[in-house]
């Protein structure tokens, strides 16, 4: 089983966070997607597509990578219950 389907990148917003004693600051993002008309999701939405992601990232070095109006394919493909 596999499925692609193409998102657009709505908005990336900055979350700072830290410790109630203000120690540990932590620099997260939230990072929004909505499906997109046509393309590649015309092959699993039979009219107008309709979804939505959000993810919030932590790891500094994942940060930065999505930016707001581009464009991302999500491949959904089966995975075992557990990671080996």
């Amino acid at each position: 089983m596999s499925i692609r389907a193409k998102f657009r990148c709505t908005q990336v917003k900055r979350i700072q966070s830290c410790n109630p004693d203000g120690t540990y600051p932590q620099v997260s993002e939230e990072v929004q997607l909505l499906a997109v008309y046509g393309d590649v999701n015309a092959k699993w939405a039979k009219w107008t597509p309709s979804g939505s992601i959000t993810m919030l990232i932590n790891n500094p070095d994942t940060q930065g990578k999505f930016k707001p109006e581009q464009c991302y394919y999500l491949d959904f493909i089966e995975a075992p219950e557990t990671d080996e």
